[in-house]
């Protein structure tokens, strides 16, 4: 349970008891084909929907390589995002958010002597030879679509699945020096028949943490 929060700038926040909440969006079905409710009239629904407190700020770790894009260029892609709108629900104006200069450093925190990694967003681990005695992980399955002009051309709007290890996975292997693990997918036509060039970024930034191994004799195979 999130504790109570009081921001005294600008009065925004008093007395909060959690950071955000759901509540019920109304919406109305559309005919797209006439734009209109269609012969049956009208069709109300509702969508649950999560409001953030306002003046709320999140701190986002964001490793980038400067060989293939600035700071100065990352913070500006993502001002653009944030400006259109980001989510299944951008068209309908929600989805904005700001983004403030950016604090850069050379390393993330971790732990002295750390010998596993702690994943700080979703990866694709498989295939790539970590120790799945003693790693931690929960799968999960990313169901992703196409947007843009994509969604109009021959084949599906929809992306096949993907498989990842969610947030928060431990994996039993030394921290590289790349400062994340994880790889990309598709690129051969396995992740989209619309767009055979689609690909999927299974990277994420890590933690060093250090991890007692267990002393089991016999391993099973690796991930």
């Amino acid at each position: 349970m999130v504790g109570h929060y009081h921001l005294a700038k600008n009065g925004i926040l008093r007395n909060a008891s959690s950071l955000s909440e759901i509540h019920p969006q109304p919406h109305n079905t559309i005919n797209r084909q006439t734009n209109t409710t269609g012969k049956e009239g009208f069709a109300p629904y509702s969508v649950d929907q999560e409001w953030f407190v306002p003046g709320l700020r999140l701190s986002i770790y964001l490793l980038l390589d400067p060989e293939k894009i600035s700071a100065e260029e990352c913070h500006q892609c993502l001002s653009d995002i944030g400006n259109i709108g980001y989510g299944r629900d951008a068209s309908i104006g929600l989805g904005k958010f700001a983004i403030e200069p950016f604090t850069t450093t050379t390393t993330l925190p971790k732990q002295d002597q750390g010998n596993a990694c702690l994943s700080l967003a979703p990866c694709a681990p498989q295939g790539l030879g970590f120790d799945s005695q003693d790693s931690f992980y929960q799968l999960f399955t990313r169901f992703g679509r196409h947007g843009d002009v994509a969604v109009h051309q021959e084949g599906k709007p929809f992306k096949n699945p993907v498989l990842l290890a969610q947030t928060a996975a431990i994996f039993n292997t030394p921290p590289p020096d790349s400062g994340f693990i994880g790889q990309g997918i598709g690129g051969n036509g396995e992740l989209s028949k619309s767009l055979p060039a689609t690909v999927h970024q299974g990277y994420a930034p890590i933690i060093g943490v250090r991890l007692g191994r267990s002393d089991a004799s016999s391993r099973p195979e690796s991930l």
